[in-house]
Formats: structure tokens, C-alpha cells, sequence
């Protein structure tokens, strides 16, 4: 896999414009692979705010490496100018987990659950708003996963809100999202790395769902 970081520029109008409606992001970052996607394959990104400068990163994790040369043209100023570092930044990695291994991780994602609709074949999906129930949802997405929650700090959750088309008709859309920090300890390695792949969660192609692991 590849993960690319791209600090974004806080005052370019595009970027204020797709951090307001992520739905417009993951069009900006699809277009990193055109024309070479499986069709199973699943890009995930998520956008971070750096503590101490409060700048906007993105970060992408793909299954094929990225061309995000079109983002660096002249006429654009979607990426932040960085003196001495590269940006965006890509690496290749790789998930080399075992059992009982710890790891810091990092997920922003929509806890949720889906509630039976009569004479509807799919539910409705509800947002869990309490904190409790977000934790239980967390740990039982863990179990899932392979691994298990060893400990969290949530921070208190927004909602992500934009509009994109189906043809001709305008859609909108809201998520209820928090971002979860803690560590974690794996039980089932393959089954982790393939959460990782997938992500976790509903949302992910509005920036949701991209589980980043970390060694303690």
C-alpha cells in the first residue's frame, strides 16, 4: 500500500471550499488515479488539523501509488508551499503485525447503527450521539477487526455536511463523525490488516474510515 501527506494551503479557496464539503475532496483526491483503480478497490483519506499550527493535512492510503501531479501546477495553490520538505510526500508501507503487538491508531469515523424500516429492504442508519455508545461501538468494531481496544480519548464529534450529484439531481448529505485516538493490542494480525485495507465504518468516501496504526 501507499500513503500519501499532503499539507494543504489554508487560504486557498479550494481547499476552504472542499474542507466545507468533503464529497468535493474525495473528487480532488480520486483524481490521483484515474484510469488505474481495481474495481474493488477501496482509497481511503482523511483530513487532519496539525495541533500546534493548525494547518490542514490530508492524508490518503491507496492500494496503487498516486500521481498528484496536478496538483502541483503552476496555476494551482491547493498545496501548501514547504521550504526543504517534500509535499505531498508518499512512502510505501507495509503491515508487518503479530499477535499481542500494541499500537497507537487513529480513526475518525461515523458510529452509527442501522435500524430496521418497514416495507424497506435496507435500514436507516442512525448516528450514536452518546459517548458510551460511541465507545461500545469502537470496541465491537475492534472485536471485528482482530484486535482490542486497549484505550481511547474521543473528541467531541461534528457533523459533516455537502451536497454531490446523482445525473442531474442534487444530493445532500450528514454524517455524524468523531475522531478516536488510543492504542490498541492485535489478535488476529490478518484480520487487522485487512480492516486497514477496507476501513472501518460508514462514510468513507467523505473522509471517514482510515484506521492509521503506529508502534507504541
Amino acid at each position: 500500500m501507499y500513503l500519501s501527506r499532503l499539507k494543504l494551503n489554508p487560504v486557498s479557496r479550494q481547499v476552504r471550499a472542499e474542507i466545507g464539503n468533503p464529497y468535493e475532496m474525495h473528487r480532488s483526491v480520486m483524481q490521483a488515479f484515474a484510469g488505474h483503480l481495481a474495481p474493488d478497490e477501496r482509497v481511503l483519506f482523511r483530513l487532519d488539523i496539525q495541533p500546534q499550527s493548525g494547518l490542514p493535512v490530508l492524508l490518503v492510503q491507496s492500494f496503487n501509488l498516486p500521481d498528484w501531479a496536478f496538483l502541483q501546477r503552476a496555476d494551482k495553490n491547493f498545496l501548501l508551499a514547504v521550504d526543504g520538505e517534500e509535499n505531498p510526500a508518499v512512502k510505501p508501507f507495509n503491515l508487518h503485525l503479530s499477535s499481542g503487538q500494541k499500537l497507537y491508531f487513529r480513526l475518525k469515523a461515523a458510529p452509527s447503527v442501522k435500524k430496521d424500516r418497514p416495507g424497506h429492504k435496507q435500514g436507516r442508519r442512525v448516528a450514536l450521539y452518546d459517548e458510551d455508545q460511541q465507545l461500545n461501538w469502537l470496541k465491537r468494531k475492534f472485536e471485528e477487526a482482530g484486535c482490542q481496544l486497549l484505550d481511547t480519548s474521543m473528541q467531541k464529534g461534528n457533523m459533516l455536511e455537502g451536497t454531490y450529484f446523482e445525473g442531474r439531481d442534487k444530493q445532500t448529505f450528514s454524517l455524524f463523525s468523531v475522531l478516536f485516538d488510543g492504542a490498541l493490542m492485535v489478535k488476529d494480525p490478518l484480520g487487522l490488516e485487512k480492516t486497514v485495507r477496507c476501513g472501518v465504518g460508514s462514510g468513507k468516501g467523505f473522509g471517514l474510515g482510515l484506521l492509521s496504526l503506529a508502534r507504541v
